[in-house]
């Protein structure tokens, strides 16, 4: 079977909560499927620091692909090259299962990847990591709300199943959905739109006594952090007010920590910014300062998905000043016990853990014992990941009742004469095939690029049907070349 993963990255690899969660896909997919290969998109002029920090596995092909730098634009339009992956003909004809975050162009996947015919057990999963819907206030959507709805709509009713790391969005987008469509497609949409966290939760750390300890005895400074995009969106302003507070009254007993993955502070504006410890780190090492260095972070985003800029401080240990909006109500629970209104409550809070550290982190490690582990311990039973091996059940049933209800065509059967020893490529075999004349089309030329850009859709071929039908025979994948196979 052939995965193609195509993220839609912010940032550099390594450091994109997209990517981290398309390799939790793989790893999970690799372990229940040895015998998987992969087609992984990724940027054009990936780097060899992101290269070393991807899966190595023989079983992969990493593709560059022109991709642009806003995610949003990414979201709304694709590239040439990236289109004719998808191809039935050329490009990347052999995929069985794509994983993908371009929820708007998920149509013309379905389009793009089978003739006219059923589509033989291929299946589309979404990874939807940021909706863009009209209820998404803080979020671009093209085209006015009427547009956006139906454009994101229509790639969730045309994907197998849309795995959501968000626990306050399907409600919204189900409310959405009884808009324009019938109750029998909402109920449909309602069944694989599945919320679910992108990997488990169930160890979690506080900080150290010796941590503490020298906090409290003035042996290191009291630190304030911030993490997150350095996008307005974020509400960035708001926090650093909260922190500038501090700063301006605390002079050399405040350490202002900020830890982002953007390249620069963009359009963020704010006076605080020549006074902030900048970080770029890696998922480890972000992790690292959240235990051991930061005291108490800000967090005022009024819209988000599930931001782990927001759960993984307090996974380490770290706790944060938490703007109440739905999103983090629905993620961390209305238990919560550093919930703020506004920039003057935030100020407050942070001035009480500076004034008594201790007593307010107890509260900290009281809530999350008390309600943090046991919500994120039943929502870790069954994560993003698992679903997808539910999608390769699927897959198998379909192409277990396909097998047995097609004949094996012409072509078929001569490849299979033809009695290739070892693994080869099945558009070598058709070549060879048309060059000693027992083929008598285009047949081969049809899978070059060239020819097809001038060929009719109605006369093109669909070489997928050909690998079907050889596996109805014995033959499986070999490879993550196209159309790579070997006789068993």
């Amino acid at each position: 079977m052939k995965v193609l993963i195509d993220a839609i990255p912010t940032g550099t690899l390594n450091r994109c909560a997209s990517t981290v969660k398309m390799v939790e896909c793989y790893k999970t997919l690799k372990s229940s499927y040895p015998n998987l290969f992969f087609y992984w998109l990724v940027p054009s002029g990936t780097t060899e620091e992101e290269y070393a920090w991807l899966p190595k596995d023989p079983a992969i092909k990493y593709i560059e692909v022109p991709t642009k730098e806003d995610r949003n634009k990414e979201y709304w339009s694709v590239s040439d090259p990236w289109m004719k992956l998808f191809s039935f003909s050329v490009g990347l004809w052999d995929v069985d299962l794509v994983i993908t975050n371009r929820t708007h162009q998920v149509p013309f996947m379905r389009w793009a990847m089978s003739k006219g015919l059923p589509p033989r057990g291929r299946k589309i999963v979404i990874i939807e990591d940021m909706p863009l819907l009209s209820f998404k206030k803080m979020c671009y959507v093209s085209g006015g709300d009427r547009n956006a709805n139906l454009s994101a709509l229509n790639g969730y009713a045309q994907a197998d199943l849309v795995l959501n790391p968000s626990f306050w969005e399907k409600q919204h987008v189900l409310s959405l959905a009884k808009n324009f469509y019938s109750p029998s497609l909402v109920k449909d949409l309602a069944g694989k739109f599945i919320e679910c966290l992108p990997k488990r939760i169930v160890d979690t750390h506080y900080k150290s006594r010796a941590t503490i300890e020298a906090l409290m005895n003035k042996e290191r400074k009291f630190t304030l952090s911030y993490a997150g995009r350095m996008v307005n969106r974020d509400s960035v302003t708001e926090a650093f007010d909260v922190m500038t507070k501090h700063f301006i009254m605390g002079g050399d007993d405040i350490r202002i920590v900020l830890c982002t993955v953007s390249k620069d502070f963009g359009r963020v504006k704010h006076d605080l910014i020549e006074h902030l410890e900048v970080h770029r780190p890696d998922r480890e090492e972000f992790w690292r300062i959240m235990r051991e260095e930061s005291d108490v972070g800000v967090f005022m985003s009024k819209d988000e998905d599930l931001s782990m800029s927001m759960l993984e401080p307090i996974i380490q240990g770290t706790p944060l000043v938490v703007y109440r909006a739905e999103h983090a109500l629905k993620t961390l629970g209305d238990q919560y016990p550093f919930y703020v209104s506004g920039v003057q409550e935030g100020y407050a809070l942070v001035k009480a853990f500076k004034d008594n550290y201790g007593a307010m982190y107890k509260k900290f490690v009281d809530w999350k014992q008390e309600y943090f582990v046991p919500l994120m311990t039943q929502r870790s039973e069954k994560i993003l990941p698992d679903y997808l091996t539910e999608v390769m059940a699927g897959w198998e049933a379909d192409m277990t009742n396909f097998y047995q209800s097609m004949p094996a065509n012409e072509i078929v059967r001569l490849i299979h004469a033809e009695g290739v020893v070892g693994k080869f490529k099945i558009n070598d075999v058709i070549e060879t095939l048309c060059a000693k004349k027992l083929v008598d089309s285009p047949l081969a030329k049809k899978s070059t690029e060239s020819f097809n850009e001038g060929l009719r859709l109605t006369f093109d071929t669909e070489f997928n049907g050909f690998r079907a039908g050889l596996m109805q025979l014995g033959y499986v994948d070999a490879g993550c070349e196209t159309g790579e196979m070997v006789k068993v």
